[in-house]
């Protein structure tokens, strides 16, 4: 619904594996990760998704740098045209509703103020 290129994506995940990079330097002091996923399985959760930057930033994250022995993705409500590339990240990938209207997660919710 949105037209949203695909290059305009992959540079929104790429910048917010930027910015973990940076609050992991501000939080720890170091660029060192601590494999605290490596070896172990790894459900990553979100109230939804909407043009999937953060969740896809945070699976590669995952992937890439700690290791992890599997991802799970896992989301009440995403759009359809996000799942492909959900899917090549993840090892499992749950959406319990996937709607062909979509504009914004909080359409989904009867409050999502809180």
């Amino acid at each position: 619904m949105l037209n949203i290129r695909q290059e305009y994506i992959q540079t929104q995940a790429r910048e917010q594996v930027k910015e973990m990079d940076r609050r992991l330097m501000s939080y720890r002091k170091s660029k060192k990760y601590d494999k605290e996923f490596e070896d172990k399985i790894v459900v990553l959760v979100d109230d939804g998704i909407t043009t999937g930057a953060t969740m896809l930033a945070s699976a590669q994250w995952i992937k890439n740098k700690q290791h992890c022995k599997k991802l799970v993705i896992a989301v009440p409500v995403a759009p359809r045209k996000i799942l492909d590339d959900l899917n090549q990240l993840a090892d499992e990938v749950i959406v319990l509703y996937s709607p062909l209207s979509f504009e914004a997660v909080g359409q989904f919710y009867q409050d999502f103020a809180s």
